[in-house]
Formats: C-alpha cells, sequence, structure tokens
C-alpha cells in the first residue's frame, strides 16, 4: 500500500502509517478511514510506545505530510543547533553514540 511503516499499532482509532524516530522521541502520523470513506489524518509525538501528545488534526494527507515532516525536521535541527552551538566536544560525542 505504500506505508512508509513497518509494525502497525493504533491510538485513539487512528492507524499509524508513518514514523520518524530521533533518540528519545518519535513523530507519528495517523489516519482514521470512517465508514463514509472519509479520511483524517494526525500527527504527534511519541515515546515510541504508548505515549502519544500534542496532537494536530488534519483532513487533506498531503498538509498532514508536511506537518509530519516540519515535526520531525524542526526537532532535528534544534537539536542540532544546541549540539554545535557550543564548544562542549565530550557532550557532542556522547549524544552521536546515544548516550
Amino acid at each position: 500500500k505504500g506505508d512508509i511503516f513497518m509494525n502497525k499499532r493504533t491510538n485513539a482509532g487512528y492507524t499509524i502509517i508513518a514514523e520518524i524516530t530521533i533518540p528519545g522521541d518519535q513523530f507519528v502520523l495517523g489516519e482514521k478511514i470512517d465508514a463514509d470513506n472519509n479520511a483524517q489524518y494526525v500527527t504527534w509525538r511519541s515515546d515510541g510506545e504508548n505515549y502519544y501528545c500534542y496532537g494536530r488534526y488534519f483532513t487533506n494527507k498531503k498538509t498532514a505530510l508536511l506537518n509530519f515532516y516540519e515535526r520531525a525536521r524542526s526537532e532535528i535541527e534544534h537539536r542540532y543547533n544546541r549540539l554545535f552551538d557550543t564548544n562542549d566536544v565530550d557532550r557532542v560525542e556522547k549524544y552521536l553514540k546515544g548516550e
């Protein structure tokens, strides 16, 4: 079907159809199709298991996908700036090792 996700899971009636995982966080895209075949979409921040927060809801898949990618990109940029705006090389190396 073209989903960019390996293991199906659900939350609040939405099937998670895509995820982007970065150390300690995950961003997910959920899809819910009603009885009339109308789709609704949501992007959440997640812990990768059962905790979902900061939902943003959409009726258009393209808009939801753009939000999904933008949320992950923004978090990656934030972390990059936080790490590399410092001269603390040990801190950067520990982060890159996942410590």
